[in-house]
């Protein structure tokens, strides 16, 4: 257990530094326009945390953002291949997010205009391929 423990704390420390680092490698290995290398890098590590955090978090996303009646019936936080913002726009289309999941894809949307129902276009498309 100690050994694991010890693991996290090393994966979690080094996160943040080495986006950084990477984050300055690609500003100068990459050739182009530097404004799209860096909107290709935020928008794809951002996919990535995504990813991530639809796993990791899949207990606390169930309990948060969707409704209690639901819980046992909806679309599953926990794949991998998934988003949030995925999860999030099939469970907006079922009615199923509680009022904290009704508000985090207001905040969503509001940065990127129907961002999660892009998102489920986007995975469903992706998938089909």
């Amino acid at each position: 257990m100690f050994k694991n423990l010890f693991l996290f704390i090393v994966a979690f420390l080094l996160f943040l530094p080495l986006s950084v680092v990477n984050l300055v490698v690609v500003i100068w290995t990459g050739s182009g326009n530097i404004v799209k290398r860096l909107s290709g890098y935020f928008l794809s590590s951002a996919k990535s945390i995504d990813k991530f955090a639809n796993v990791e978090f899949r207990s606390l996303w169930r309990l948060t953002m969707i409704a209690k009646q639901y819980r046992d019936d909806h679309f599953t936080f926990g794949k991998f291949d998934h988003t949030v913002s995925y999860v999030l726009g099939k469970n907006k289309a079922a009615s199923k997010l509680s009022t904290a999941g009704i508000y985090l894809v207001k905040i969503l949307n509001l940065i990127d205009k129907d961002h999660v129902e892009k998102a489920v276009k986007i995975t469903e498309d992706n998938l089909k391929r």
